[in-house]
């Protein structure tokens, strides 16, 4: 059932109080790590201030280690993830169902090769990776019928998630402190303004207010009964919230994903939030090396008290000329002299280097090394490759599970609703989504390797003719092309290798021939010219 206005409330609050016990350490992640986004400011939409910034490793970390990601992922313009038959179809109907699923593949990925995703995906990632927990809310655009979905990454700050007993998401509440009363219709088509909000807009009219604004909260929550989410959208006006958007969907339109999670609380730590503490001491150091290379460079002078020198006229800078009595040395001494400012003083370069090689790694940003450093190995390079896989592995699962497949599920919902593809029940029981990224295949390279290093084994010991006896050719065949993302139009399928085995089998068993039998008839013009 749908909950009544003062429930949606009290829920609300309810994960809000759990979700401010992380905003400290996430505003100083984001100020550290990204403060162009940083959500937490009083003011987000003007440009943060970096002047408390000194060292810039994280900074440059995070943006470079976001776009790997959805370049291993979700590498734009291109079709990254396969519908096939899930665990529980007949082995007999997987080959038909997954050539029927196939056909619609295409389509369904049209939104996701589309410049709005591309650009909500990399906010999505740079918020995941600061602040661990990402928010992004899909739904149909009934204003576009070129672009049929609506992809909108949604800052964590403004989103308080709510967990039932099994540790599954079934609540996510937006607080929205400041959106214009007339753009609320343009946001909700359906949304239905009440008197007293629109007695507001009329106080536009008498410039008591020119653009008045509200505070709205976006409430989705799920009836595990009726399988059901309610969106509900609430003008919160004072103690006594009011209903102005009623929605319901099969799915979540939320995309919620969480970086990692602690046992008993809806958050976790993101990288950012792992590496703080370094991050942290790498910026004071920098900025105590920053400080005494200026005191190296200007130094700190002692004016004596003899009503000569004037400590006010005097400029500490490059180039400066300081009037005094005389320098020293002879009667008067030297006319010009320069004054000695140098210092000795140790900038920490091995604890800076220590510090930034920890924070690259907790980020993952574990990039080869400069050319002019050494031309890399094949071998390096593999194993670099395989750290990669083994470093992302954990990560890779949850945004798997949480964003792709809910992602993916949630758009094949929206385009079937528009007519563009049949409905596709997507369970991963029956019908799957096999992700078939650049990562995905690296990941597959391993059970490649495993079988043709067996198969070379067998090969090495009994020889070629203990291969037929080992291995499956039917069998084989269509996994390596499953595994190595093959398209399906170019490999055979298992039925098909079956019949041509047949086939082959059938032509060796036929008896031979008799030699008159296998020689071509000769035609009159050949008997005429053989007689001439």
């Amino acid at each position: 059932m749908r909950l009544a206005e003062n429930e949606i409330l009290f829920r609300s609050n309810s994960a809000w109080a759990e979700r401010d016990l992380w905003r400290t350490r996430l505003q100083q992640a984001y100020e550290l790590a990204c403060p162009y986004r940083n959500p937490y400011q009083e003011n987000n939409k003007g440009p943060s201030s970096t002047d408390y910034l000194f060292d810039s490793t994280a900074l440059n970390s995070v943006p470079r280690v976001a776009n790997r990601i959805m370049n291993d992922l979700m590498p734009p313009g291109e079709i990254w993830f396969d519908l096939k038959a899930g665990p529980l179809t007949e082995k007999d109907k997987r080959e038909e169902i997954n050539s029927a699923l196939d056909k619609f593949v295409e389509l369904i990925s049209v939104p996701f090769r589309s410049g709005p995703f591309v650009l909500a995906v990399v906010e999505y990632f740079l918020d995941l990776l600061v602040g661990g927990m990402a928010a992004m809310l899909v739904l149909e655009n009934n204003n576009d019928d070129s672009n049929p979905v609506t992809f909108n990454t949604v800052s964590q700050a403004e989103v308080a998630i709510e967990e039932d007993a099994n540790g599954a998401i079934c609540g996510v509440y937006r607080k929205r402190k400041k959106i214009k009363i007339r753009m609320i219709t343009r946001t909700w088509d359906d949304a239905q303004i009440p008197a007293e909000m629109q007695k507001l807009l009329q106080t536009k009219n008498k410039g008591k207010d020119k653009d008045p604004e509200v505070e709205l909260l976006e409430a989705t929550y799920h009836d595990p009964k009726a399988k059901t989410w309610y969106y509900d959208v609430l003008w919160i006006n004072g103690n006594e919230p009011v209903r102005i958007v009623e929605r319901s969907y099969d799915d979540n339109p939320w995309q919620i994903t969480r970086w990692s999670k602690i046992p008993g609380c809806a958050y976790g730590p993101g990288p950012v939030l792992i590496a703080l503490a370094d991050i942290k001491t790498a910026n004071k150091t920098v900025e105590l090396i920053l400080t005494n290379a200026a005191l190296a460079i200007v130094g700190i002078h002692t004016v004596a008290d003899d009503g000569v020198t004037n400590p006010d006229n005097i400029r500490l800078a490059p180039g400066a000329l300081i009037t005094v009595k005389s320098n020293g040395g002879g009667t008067l001494g030297a006319s010009l002299q320069p004054l000695q400012t140098g210092r000795n003083f140790d900038v920490g370069q091995m604890v800076l280097d220590d510090l930034r090689g920890n924070i690259k790694a907790a980020l993952l940003d574990n990039a080869l090394p400069a050319a002019d450093k050494g031309v890399r190995s094949a071998t390096e390079i593999v194993e670099r490759m395989r750290e990669n896989i083994q470093d992302f592995g954990g990560a890779v699962g949850r945004i798997t599970s949480e964003f792709i497949v809910p992602s993916v599920r949630r758009v094949t919902n929206i385009m079937a609703k528009r007519g563009y593809v049949p409905n596709i029940k997507i369970d991963q029981l029956g019908v799957k989504v096999q992700v078939n990224s650049p990562l995905a295949r690296l990941q597959s390279v391993n059970e490649v390797e495993n079988v043709v290093r067996w198969l070379q084994l067998i090969f090495s010991l009994a020889g070629p003719e203990a291969l037929t006896l080992a291995a499956v050719p039917e069998k084989l065949l269509p996994w390596l092309a499953e595994r190595m993302s093959v398209p399906g139009d170019l490999a055979r399928t298992e039925i098909q290798i079956k019949k041509s085995i047949s086939k082959m089998a059938e032509a060796a068993m036929a008896p031979a021939a008799p030699e008159t039998m296998r020689q071509p008839a000769e035609s009159p013009s050949t008997n005429y010219a053989m007689a001439a």
